[in-house]
């Protein structure tokens, strides 16, 4: 999703999914590792996926879910957008609760469908 401060272990999700606001955001998450030692079904991590909010406003509705990416994904991002040598940081900035290529249109592809498989 752009940095592995997405990413979170059960811990972090079960205290996020006390907080009702989180929950649509909060979402378990394939890592081939895990399928490999044969951990997903009994120890999956989770990622914030706020790619469709399209303003910080609209990220803060998350609550708790929007607090953690304040504390974890900002400050990564704004530490390399001050660094950069590239506007790629700078602009990913602008949008910091998203991934920096959130892939809508796959996301409206697969809208609905109960589990995805994504090699990359």
């Amino acid at each position: 999703m752009g940095t592995k401060e997405f990413q979170f272990e059960r811990d972090v999700a079960q205290d996020l999914f006390r907080d009702k606001r989180a929950r649509r955001f909060v979402k378990p998450v394939a890592v081939a590792s895990h399928m490999l030692r044969r951990r997903l079904s009994s120890d999956p991590e989770y990622v914030i996926d706020m790619s469709r909010c399209d303003s910080e406003n609209d990220a803060k509705q998350g609550g708790a879910a929007y607090d953690y990416l304040k504390k974890h994904v900002y400050s990564f991002v704004k530490e390399r957008a001050a660094t950069a040598t590239t506007d790629h940081y700078k602009k990913w900035l602008k949008t910091w609760w998203r991934p920096f290529w959130p892939r809508l249109d796959f996301l409206a592809k697969i809208h609905g469908l109960p589990r995805i498989i994504v090699c990359s």
